[in-house]
């Protein structure tokens, strides 16, 4: 990040931290339904699933490179607007083992570890309830930059790949209050990560994690 740009966010953040700006413009003021006020935290992780890596050529050639499950972490700043509405920015990240390549039919194991790491914004719609259960809804989009290592298959060592992409993820959640606008509970997201490049086709992964949210203020 150039100096400019560093500058120009440390301004943004130093004018709504005001509080004519945040009362005024971005209504920070608390309410009933947000008695900390609205900006607030997340960190969450759990396990990933992703889906075979599909490979095809101009030649009629395809291939298949299977995965194994992994972890997930992530972390978000997010700001919580007067309704049900919730909006972010996360980051994430995701490590994989691979586990076989298969072209043609042909099927062999393989080494390697695949990780990714996600940037993203992210909209929320949270659904109001009668209980201390706090369902929701929504997703985001982002890029993510992949990193392939340590990839061999029959003694044959295979070059490293690096490549940056746009996902687009969907999640659900079901969260419990605990007070004070602290919630925990369980998340599903499904992301496909747009990756046409080269031999690879466009790739899915899902996530099953559990979060904690928190107030700042």
């Amino acid at each position: 990040m150039n100096k400019t740009v560093l500058s120009t966010v440390l301004a943004v953040f130093a004018l709504a931290s005001t509080d004519g700006f945040a009362q005024g413009f971005l209504n920070t003021a608390p309410s009933p339904g947000r008695p900390h006020g609205p900006w607030y935290g997340s960190i969450s992780g759990g396990y990933t699933m992703v889906d075979d890596i599909t490979l095809s050529d101009d030649s009629g050639n395809k291939g298949r490179i299977g995965v194994n499950g992994g972890y997930v972490f992530a972390g978000a700043i997010g700001y919580k607007w007067p309704k049900y509405l919730r909006t972010e920015f996360e980051v994430s990240y995701q490590s994989n083992t691979l586990d076989s390549v298969s072209i043609n039919g042909n099927k062999t194991n393989m080494s390697g570890d695949s990780q990714l790491l996600f940037y993203s914004i992210n909209a929320y719609h949270d659904i109001k309830t009668d209980s201390k259960f706090l369902p929701y809804f929504g997703g985001g989009v982002g890029g993510v930059h992949e990193m392939l290592n340590d990839m061999s298959s029959g003694g044959i060592k295979v070059e490293n790949r690096n490549s940056d992409n746009i996902e687009l993820h969907g999640e659900v959640g079901l969260h419990y209050d605990l007070g004070r606008d602290v919630s925990f509970g369980p998340s599903y997201r499904f992301v496909h990560i747009f990756d046409s490049e080269g031999v690879r086709d466009d790739s899915n992964l899902h996530q099953i994690k559990v979060g904690l949210r928190f107030p700042f203020r």
